[in-house]
């Protein structure tokens, strides 16, 4: 079995390496047969494939090997590709012979995908038809993954809504919180808010007191304006100025009067 493994790794090597040379040298012959080369190249793979797999009861190491049939084809589609665009860059081809070159290539890309992806079906359906076990075995295997995977979506489900209940008791239990505290504090909104009507009722009356005091004010200033205070610091002048003669004769007459008692004496 080991031996068997080893040939088909080192087979898949060598079907690389042809390929690469196939492909490469595919630029001077195009049109012609050896184009077909590295498609004949994964049929021709595939065939050795299904015979050195048809004893191989080790499914993961079948399916390996059937899987490098696609892998082959593939592994030539980008050899194709790769020489298409070293081919452009390197001759600078133009008109119908760059079209034709370039279609070349992408026809081997295409032929040698399909030629992958179609024998590595055929192979492996012909490996199940000749182990029918392994097909009840990956049905098992199929069915024990759905169940898993059923089992697993129902815990998270479980997990789902244990968490979504718990969502909603918290809410629950906010809107109760809320709610108390909704009424606790409606009373000292309305004390609030009484306390704030009769603050407006002092400003009221203040802003009444206010406007009295002003026009109060007001009403005095024009009465002082309409008195003769002119005139009467006028008349007062005058007065000082009789007052001040007065003292000044009284003054002449008190000297007299002193000299008079002077010369008496």
């Amino acid at each position: 079995m080991t031996g068997n493994r080893s040939a088909l790794n080192l087979l898949f090597l060598a079907a690389g390496v042809l390929g690469f040379v196939l492909i490469y040298g595919a630029a001077e012959g195009t049109g012609s047969p050896e184009l077909l080369g590295p498609t004949v190249v994964v049929v021709g793979y595939a065939l050795v494939v299904r015979i050195g797999t048809k004893r191989m009861s080790d499914q993961p190491l079948a399916e390996h090997h059937m899987d490098s049939i696609y892998f082959l084809g593939f592994l030539f589609t980008l050899f194709s590709l790769i020489a298409l665009f070293a081919a452009l860059q390197e001759a600078g081809l133009d008109g119908s012979a760059d079209i034709t070159f370039a279609f070349t290539y992408i026809g081997i890309s295409v032929a040698t995908s399909i030629a992958g992806i179609l024998f590595r079906s055929i192979v492996r359906g012909a490996w199940l038809k000749d182990h029918p076990e392994r097909s009840v075995d990956s049905i098992e295997a199929f069915l024990a993954e759905r169940a898993s995977t059923v089992n697993a979506m129902a815990e998270k489900e479980h997990a789902y809504v244990a968490a979504l209940s718990a969502f909603v008791n918290a809410t629950r239990d906010f809107s109760s919180d809320l709610s108390r505290a909704r009424h606790a504090l409606v009373p000292e909104v309305d004390a609030l808010t009484s306390a704030m009507q009769r603050q407006n009722g002092q400003v009221e009356r203040i802003s009444s007191l206010a406007a009295t005091f002003t026009s109060v004010s007001d009403d005095l200033h024009r009465r002082s304006q309409s008195l003769p205070f002119h005139a009467v610091a006028g008349e007062m002048q005058h007065f000082n100025s009789g007052v001040s003669e007065l003292n000044t004769a009284l003054d002449s007459l008190i000297t007299l009067l002193e000299r008079k008692v002077e010369r008496v004496s």
